[in-house]
């Protein structure tokens, strides 16, 4: 059974403290950290960055210093995101040796998650964690709430487990896949897909709709069938935004016109045995789309769970709703903020 998670919110501890309150990095990330902090009427006292990066510049009004030059009793928000082993060590040392938190901003949308958050849609947040198939799909559940709420890494980190095991354990990955690729990017999970199956397979299709994107994606990787589309839950035009990165995706404010198709229709008959759905927040609509081709091949999912503030809970219910006999788990992988949190969805037969 669900138990609600205690933990101090983020925000109420950082308009308590009396201690000096640094931005680290700076960017996109840095600056709606700044409007977030503003907004709450929490006073910054500076940004910082790298040691090896800091060359006497200056910030959203701030002279970027160092972190050697922190004062002892700082307290650290991180403002960007990594993978790489080595951040990720940083992170942790940065973490032992001051208050270190990365706050959980909305990638899209307004929402915002907190205590309320889960008092208020407690009957959802527990049927989602009651349909999760294991003790670690539980434990990632459990632990990204708690870090949506305070910002801990710790809660991350110790919840993570390597990709490897979804393609080998979970889905058991052959070299006869009919892999379908949404939201391809440059081919790079292509890429690691054939890694896993001595570069074998019987199709590819890959679907990414930015265009600089696209252009990667054809030149790198020659194996795959290219659409150069958005997926939807309809077929037609829609406003996108263009980042020429994996941030690329559908937005109202988009300033660029592209066309989408539902999945059912990329697919028509042919047959698919894996999809990878990380189409920048459009997941569930994504989903919507590819009714008839789910009920019809029964493909094994992996579904990004991150994109929306509230995806944790809410897509792990959807996608029960509509893969009723499949077993559903969550992993997250090694990124800080949780940014790589996936639902890996598996008929139950397989």
């Amino acid at each position: 059974m669900f138990k609600i998670p205690q933990e101090t919110e983020l925000y109420r501890h950082l308009k308590n403290t009396d201690k000096p309150i640094y931005i680290y990095g700076m960017g996109n990330g840095a600056e709606k950290l700044k409007l977030e902090l503003d907004e709450r009427e929490i006073p910054l006292s500076g940004i910082f960055a790298s040691d090896e990066f800091v060359r006497g510049h200056s910030f959203l009004g701030y002279k970027v210093i160092k972190y050697s030059e922190l004062p002892q009793n700082a307290v650290i928000l991180l403002a960007f995101g990594s993978f790489l082993p080595e951040l990720l060590e940083r992170f942790d040392r940065m973490a032992s040796e001051h208050e270190f938190y990365a706050p959980d901003l909305p990638l899209f949308g307004d929402a915002r998650f907190d205590i309320n958050t889960l008092s208020e849609r407690a009957d959802e947040i527990s049927a989602a964690y009651d349909l999760l198939a294991d003790e670690q799909s539980k434990k990632v559940f459990e632990n990204v709430l708690l870090y949506k709420i305070s910002g801990k890494i710790s809660y991350l980190r110790d919840c993570e487990t390597d990709k490897s095991e979804i393609y080998t354990d979970l889905f058991m990955v052959n070299e006869t896949e009919d892999y379908l690729d949404l939201g391809a990017y440059d081919g790079d999970t292509v890429r690691e897909l054939l890694s896993y199956t001595d570069g074998k397979y019987s199709s590819i299709i890959a679907v990414e709709p930015d265009p600089k994107n696209f252009k990667k994606l054809v030149s790198k990787t020659p194996e795959a069938e290219c659409v150069n589309k958005g997926v939807y839950n309809f077929s037609g035009e829609i406003s996108f935004s263009t980042e020429a990165s994996r941030n690329s995706s559908v937005s109202e404010k988009g300033k660029r016109v592209i066309e989408v198709s539902t999945i059912d229709e990329i697919v028509g008959e042919r047959n698919v045995s894996y999809v990878k759905m990380d189409v920048e927040g459009s997941e569930k609509a994504a989903l919507q789309g590819g009714m008839d081709t789910f009920e019809r091949c029964r493909p094994k999912m992996l579904i990004s769970a991150y994109h929306r503030m509230w995806d944790i809970f809410e897509l792990v219910n959807f996608a029960a709703s509509i893969l009723p006999d499949y077993k559903i788990y969550l992993r997250h992988q090694p990124y800080v903020p949780n940014w790589e949190t996936n639902i890996i969805a598996v008929p139950s037969e397989k």
